[in-house]
């Protein structure tokens, strides 16, 4: 594997590990359709100028259009309204794991609509990764009960749906759709299905203190996920092959689990540990 391609990988899932950490620091002053409806927004006005004078758009015909659209309707709006939904009711040292599980759906969808080759490396990547998130989780779920139990399998929906929409997103790059059109697509998705939610919804904006530290939080939240996590992560996979660098997705739990100590305050166990060390040990296999 080309070291470049690792190292964007690594830079997309650490910007996107800090995106969840935020997101939970946001959802203590915002509700979560509120947040997920500003971060596109936010992120648009860093893509639009970067789609202007960076790339030029490639488009590739109207099917994979569509295509990019799907990914950005799995991931970016059902995927992200789901999760952040969990996030703002469930501990982050929970939902992080198991909602970052998405490189064992990610490499099977890749072999399965890609057609790409089963390398017994990657399967082995993917076990340590899954493992290791799985710890995490084994580990964070440890006194809790009740309403917890149900956020869990919606977080593992949420892994299916992101893993889903790697292989998609590939087949666009490789159709011949640049990378700033699929990014455009997918976060302009996002903002259109945010926002019809929030005009949807019954119930005010919940403020619990004055927004305004939530709405800069958001904006850097939107920045790293729907920005230069995106430019990172889709330069990353137009090198290589979508099966490989699925793998890398295990690295936003791994730096998930880090912020959520470093950010968040809480604290490490052995257990925890081990979990993020099987978690890199994947992540170190498939780079090298």
């Amino acid at each position: 594997m080309e070291l470049i391609a690792a190292m964007l990988a690594i830079g997309a899932t650490l910007c996107w590990g800090m995106d969840q950490v935020l997101g939970k620091l946001s959802l203590r002053d915002i509700d979560f359709l509120t947040f997920n409806a500003m971060r596109p927004a936010f992120a648009l006005i860093f893509v639009l100028p970067y789609v202007l004078f960076v790339e030029r758009l490639a488009w590739g015909g109207l099917d994979l259009i569509v295509f990019a659209a799907l990914a950005g309707i799995l991931a970016e709006f059902i995927g992200a309204e789901l999760y952040f939904y969990v996030m703002e009711k469930s501990k982050a040292n929970l939902v992080i794991p198991v909602g970052n599980s998405d490189p064992l759906w990610a490499s099977v969808f890749s072999i399965l609509l890609l057609g790409e080759k089963a390398e017994i490396v990657v399967f082995v990547s993917v076990a340590l990764v899954t493992l290791g998130v799985f710890i995490l989780n084994w580990e964070s779920r440890r006194g809790s009960r009740g309403d917890l139990q149900s956020g869990v399998g919606l977080a593992a929906l949420v892994a299916i749906l992101w893993g889903v929409s790697l292989p998609i997103t590939k087949h666009c790059l490789e159709g011949g759709m640049s990378m700033t059109a699929v990014q455009l697509v997918r976060v302009t998705v996002a903002l259109l299905g945010c926002n019809v939610l929030i005009l949807a919804r019954r119930t005010p904006m919940k403020r619990k203190t004055t927004p305004s530290r939530a709405f800069k939080i958001t904006f850097i939240s939107g920045f790293l996920a729907f920005f230069l996590g995106f430019v990172l992560w889709l330069q990353a996979l137009k090198m290589e092959a979508a099966s490989v660098i699925s793998s890398f997705l295990g690295g936003k739990a791994f730096f998930g689990f880090i912020f959520c100590a470093l950010i968040l305050k809480e604290k490490f166990t052995r257990r925890a540990v081990l979990g993020m060390v099987l978690t890199g040990l994947g992540l170190l296999l498939v780079s090298i």
